[in-house]
């Protein structure tokens, strides 16, 4: 669409094409002052993608957490294509990683875990309380310092427009229910958290693997596979109900004795 150091709108010098995304284009552009940032773009001037944009900037807009992208500017370029500028973050999705071979140990994806669940308190102590609707590996980022980032909301609903726009999602990570009734709340949220634990989990599985309780059971200490089988329960009032009693879960999982009684052992052999 541009050619390198292009200006866009006479204010982001164009630098390179960036990624493609489900419903986007993001191409990595020099802000006036210098700074590096990215700018999405819809890939086709429809009025469902173009939407999406409008209401991506609504919530960075709305939302303040220091795990989501900062918001600059929002735009139509060529005419019809709605377009964001957001702030370039310095990391890896969760998905390019596992499909890398990575394998996460169990004190890591609790650490990936409880920092999910401070951004999706974010949204959802936010007045109104947001919905995300689409937390899955490729919109989950992680930097070198193991700082989590979530990123995409253009799907993303107040609870109170929930009920009310398409059923939209990721199978295997949006929550049953957005796709059944096209009803979601605040726990729809939830058992995309914990989908998301188990792929980690599995390197890669989706949780409606029929083994996917013996997967985590055998993984996970005890308490932390009970969090994530009652996150990912298909009958939402049988899962947590709110994220602060998920944070307050996480908070309580230990080592397991096995592994405390090994480390004791082992550093008295020394």
């Amino acid at each position: 669409m541009w050619k390198k150091h292009e200006m866009v709108q006479h204010k982001y010098e164009m630098i390179d094409y960036a990624a493609e995304g489900g419903t986007s284009l993001l191409y990595e552009v020099k802000l006036t002052h210098g700074e590096h940032a990215l700018l999405k773009v819809v890939k086709s001037p429809d009025t469902l993608l173009n939407n999406q944009i409008d209401n991506e900037a609504a919530i960075l807009a709305t939302v303040k957490h220091d795990r989501i992208p900062k918001l600059y500017d929002k735009l139509t370029v060529n005419q019809y294509y709605k377009a964001v500028v957001i702030e370039k973050l310095e990391a890896v999705d969760l998905s390019e990683i596992v499909e890398k071979g990575k394998k996460f140990t169990w004190e890591e994806i609790l650490d990936i875990a409880k920092q999910l669940a401070d951004i999706i308190q974010a949204f959802h102590q936010n007045k109104p309380a947001i919905v995300i609707r689409d937390i899955k590996p490729s919109n989950i980022l992680l930097a070198e310092d193991r700082q989590v980032y979530l990123v995409d909301f253009g799907i993303s609903a107040t609870v109170e427009q929930a009920g009310q726009v398409n059923a939209l999602g990721t199978i295997g990570y949006a929550a049953p229910e957005q796709f059944e009734n096209g009803v979601v709340d605040l726990r729809s949220d939830l058992f995309s958290l914990g989908a998301v634990l188990f792929y980690l989990v599995s390197n890669g599985k989706n949780i409606y693997a029929s083994d996917h309780e013996i997967i985590l059971r055998n993984r996970l200490p005890k308490t932390f596979a009970n969090i994530v089988i009652k996150l990912t329960a298909t009958n939402p009032d049988k899962r947590f109900t709110s994220i602060e009693k998920v944070i307050s879960a996480f908070a309580k999982v230990n080592r397991p004795y096995r592994e405390r009684m090994k480390e004791l052992i082992h550093s008295r052999n020394r």
